[in-house]
């Protein structure tokens, strides 16, 4: 008599909710089974434990400032206590509404909900979830920063992966993950540089093992469920009951998310395997498009310091058989000298100064098959601040934002001005209509025309201020997470205009080649089709936007919290999420020096060459940064004849490798699947490739293994059960797996990083055919 239990049906799902007296409300939702087998739990709240709860926060300073993350906050539950008065199925079926009441301990009321899961129309393997929290009257005045809780049940065995780039830890159980964009910051946890630049420069700079410019409130678990919040407010995912280490804290293990937002939108998931899994979230999410094919011929080399130094460059790389596909000038700008180094100018034009005789340079890498990139972000300086630079410029477009105000402002309705160390700057306003097509035209006459570029780094993304105003009058922080997305968008609509305005053009002129001689330029105009941005920060719809993202600024060093190593996990996981063409700074890019003893970091060569080789398998671009500093102590992949040698090699097999990588990223636009891949896609029946994160797969022909750590000429590779036979693209041995896994260690010297393809691969059989056609398998010896 004290336990009473309601059984909805709801397509093909069944809602049951069970009330004991004295306890919260039991919610459990699984899809239908006729035959014998179990069925499947999609969703279900904890016995014994308040499923929904309304709570209040205090939050001693900004969550971000300039950039980086300085989140803190003191919560207190309001409610803790639920009811369920009312469950309401709709006429068709494919919605179940529940109605009831958050009670504080003393049983005073504090708040009404509704909560609804719909079978949408998108596919019916997903439900959506609604939450809708209404304080009282009373309850509105007594708290501050209202946050939402929602708590559901787990497994004591279920791992959880993706939250977008996660760089420091694959699997996330047992930690509580917040979900902001910020800067990652410098260390990431590796110490003693993070502490020190916490305490010493300012809190957040140094980051920490969360802080990322991409999180997702994403989440696959190794049972092929997912939950997907769709809300951009601040959230956080707390796993630290999820039965880490044996133990659960408190009960039963559980799930809670934590939601700056009184309502609540989101969509639960259960999938037959992981693959699937991404392809539902990709559904949502959007999926990148295919890049231009001339992006995977070769490297594309990032340079600076005007015309004289990288005509310089190039004609070396050239010389030493370097394929490029394009060079990258972020200091097509220009740059400004100050106390933290040679900086670029935010002034989104051409520097004629600084590049003397652009055109000339460009058409001549033209005719050589090799493209010109450059730099934009959505932040603007005054050039006219600069005494100190090679500043010509013929546009102040920092002086003209603010006269009509395409800025975000400050709560004086004044622009809002921000650092990035020594740059003072302005951030566009992507709520203003006006400001968006303003920034649109400078994207296209800039760079596209003007600079003839092919390409850019389309930075930053992570600072507005939570106490922003903006010109749509919506709320700084709940829009904080969406603005990288809406940067992506507007530089997506950008090309599209750009597409319009040639097309238009050429109908104009009747061809191209008419259309070309009246503009003077000795180069042909760039086809907006074939240009490629990349894209550091993102959030939920940015896939949709961009072809590439990068895995922003990793340290020059080989650890797993912000150096070689956290690139390939941070890959991993944001490719589970919608992130399926990616890539990294090759040899990173954070350079410390005259810091105190064992905070310096300085590029050596070594790994230099190990991240080359890293980044020839799998990523979407083959793409060098010089460094934040031009230091003659910080290696460069043209130092040297030697240095140019081993790059031209893995620059050549990165193009090599374009036919399969094309076909992969079709399969990435198709279904969302990642070109770099965790084991546990394929092989999710082997327990031991679950966690391994310093192996991956290319597609499903490649098996991978890139030297991590310093000084290391081996490493064991693990080949999962059932696998089958992978040939060894240097010495051509063969490893044969059957029903037990197996794990060899394999020889790698510089210049052989562990890789395998599936036996009878053609596309590991051109490669391997290609090594040895180029030398390139030449002193290699592995006896096995």
């Amino acid at each position: 008599t004290d336990v009473k239990t309601t059984v909805t049906e709801f397509g093909q799902y069944l809602f049951t909710e069970t009330n004991v007296v004295g306890h919260s409300p039991h919610l459990h939702i699984e899809r239908k089974n006729d035959s014998k087998e179990k069925s499947v739990r999609l969703w279900s709240t904890v016995e014994g434990y308040p499923f929904l709860q309304l709570g209040d926060a205090v939050v001693p300073r900004p969550p971000i400032l300039n950039g980086n993350y300085q989140l803190e906050e003191t919560t207190r539950f309001v409610s803790d206590k639920v009811t369920v008065d009312t469950i309401f199925k709709d006429k068709d079926e494919e919605k179940v509404v529940i109605y009831g009441q958050l009670l504080a301990p003393d049983m005073e009321l504090v708040a009404h909900y509704t909560m609804t899961f719909e079978i949408t129309a998108l596919t019916s393997e997903q439900i959506q979830f609604t939450v809708d929290v209404r304080p009282t009257d009373d309850c509105k005045t007594s708290i501050q920063n209202p946050r939402t809780f929602l708590t559901y049940a787990t497994d004591a065995d279920e791992n959880f992966y993706g939250f977008g780039e996660s760089f420091s830890h694959f699997n996330l159980k047992g930690r509580r993950v917040p979900i902001l964009v910020s800067e990652q910051g410098v260390g990431r946890g590796e110490q003693p540089i993070t502490d020190y630049l916490n305490e010493n420069v300012a809190q957040g700079v140094g980051g920490d093992w969360y802080t990322t410019y991409a999180p997702k409130p994403i989440y696959i678990t190794n049972h092929n469920r997912t939950v997907f919040l769709n809300n951009s407010e601040v959230s956080f995912f707390d796993l630290t009951a999820t039965g880490a280490d044996g133990s659960v804290a408190q009960g039963l293990p559980r799930v809670q998310i934590e939601v700056w937002s009184l309502q609540l939108l989101g969509y639960l998931m259960q999938s037959s395997t992981m693959l699937g899994a991404i392809e539902a979230i990709t559904e949502l999410t959007g999926r990148q498009k295919v890049p231009p094919a001339w992006t995977q011929e070769g490297a594309v080399v990032g340079l600076e310091g005007g015309t004289a130094n990288v005509t310089s460059i190039v004609d070396r790389m050239y010389a030493a058989g370097v394929p490029m596909a394009g060079i990258w000038l972020q200091d097509w700008v220009g740059l400004q000298h100050s106390w933290d180094g040679d900086r670029l100018i935010w002034n989104w034009e051409l520097n004629m100064d600084h590049y003397p005789g652009w055109d000339d340079m460009v058409s001549l890498w033209h005719t050589r098959g090799t493209r010109v990139l450059t730099y934009m972000s959505p932040f603007f300086s005054d050039p006219s601040a600069y005494s100190n630079s090679t500043t010509a410029f013929r546009h102040n477009f920092f002086q003209e934002g603010i006269a009509n105000k395409y800025f975000v402002q400050n709560a004086n309705h004044t622009t809002y001005l921000m650092y990035s160390l020594s740059i003072q700057f302005a951030m566009l306003d992507l709520t203003n209509p006006a400001a968006v097509v303003w920034m649109q035209d400078i994207i296209i006459n800039q760079s596209v025309e003007e600079g003839h570029s092919s390409g850019w780094m389309c930075d930053f993304g992570e600072y507005l201020p939570f106490d922003a105003v903006l010109y749509s009058g919506e709320s700084a922080a709940s829009f904080h997470n969406r603005f990288p997305e809406e940067w992506g968008a507007l530089t997506y609509r950008a090309l599209q205009e750009a597409q319009r305005r040639r097309a238009e053009k050429t109908l104009k002129h009747n061809s191209l080649e008419s259309a070309h001689a009246t503009t003077g330029s000795t180069l042909p105009p760039i086809d907006p089709a074939d240009v490629v941005y990349f894209m550091r920060s993102a959030w939920i719809q940015s896939p949709r936007y961009a072809a590439v993202f990068w895995l922003g600024d990793q340290l020059v060093s080989w650890d797993s919290n912000d150096g070689l190593r956290s690139a390939l996990t941070g890959a991993l996981s944001s490719g589970l999420v919608g992130h399926a063409i990616t890539h990294s700074d090759i040899g990173g890019y954070t350079v410390e020096l005259d810091m105190p003893e064992g905070m310096n970091y300085i590029r050596t060569p070594e790994l230099l060459k190990r991240w080359s080789e890293f980044s020839a398998f799998g990523f979407g671009l083959f793409r060098t940064h010089i460094g934040s500093s031009t230091s003659p102590v910080d290696a460069q992949v043209y130092d040297s004849a030697e240095s140019m040698a081993h790059f031209a090699e893995f620059a050549g097999i990165f193009g090599q490798l374009k036919e399969y990588r094309l076909e992969l990223m079709q399969e990435a636009a198709e279904t969302g699947h990642p070109l770099v891949r965790p084991l546990c896609l394929h092989y999710g029946y082997d327990e031991a490739v679950w966690n391994l994160t310093e192996q991956y797969l290319v597609g499903t022909q490649f098996l991978a293994a890139p030297v991590l750590y310093e000084g290391a000429t081996s490493v064991n590779v693990y080949f999962p059960k059932f696998s089958g036979s992978w040939v060894h693209i240097w010495s051509g041995n063969e490893v044969t797996v059957h029903d037990t896994g197996l794990t060899v260690t394999v020889p790698a010297p510089i210049g052989f990083p562990p890789v395998f393809y599936r036996k009878g691969s053609v596309h590991g059989m051109q490669l391997r055919n290609y090594l040895i056609k180029m030398n390139y398998t030449q002193g290699y010896l592995w006896e096995y």
